[in-house]
């Protein structure tokens, strides 16, 4: 299964999963292979996106949430010692996470 058509999965069964599930589920996702990169920042990736997990209950977040929650990370890029590889990853993950 793709990356893609795992975050698709996991949104459409968001609304039945209890608030410790989608932590689980979204830490396996940046398990995932093509996120690995990503490691050292997990565990500010996974608080940033705990803050929208009712948005994620209800099918996913906006346009305007996915971008400012990529903004975040953007802008402590050299603080976070981000590289543009981890930057396009982020931006892929949240465009992502966004509604259908």
């Amino acid at each position: 299964m793709s990356r893609e058509e795992r975050i698709k999965h996991f949104l459409n069964n968001a609304k039945s999963m209890t608030d410790y599930q989608i932590e689980c589920e979204l830490n396996n996702l940046l398990r995932d292979y093509s996120l690995r990169n990503l490691k050292d920042n997990r565990d500010l990736i996974l608080d940033t996106i705990k803050k929208y997990k009712r948005a994620i209950r209800l099918g996913g977040l906006s346009r305007y949430t996915a971008l400012m929650a990529y903004t975040k990370f953007y802008r402590k890029r050299a603080k976070l010692n981000l590289t543009k590889n981890d930057l396009d990853d982020l931006k892929e993950f949240f465009r992502l996470l966004r509604k259908r």
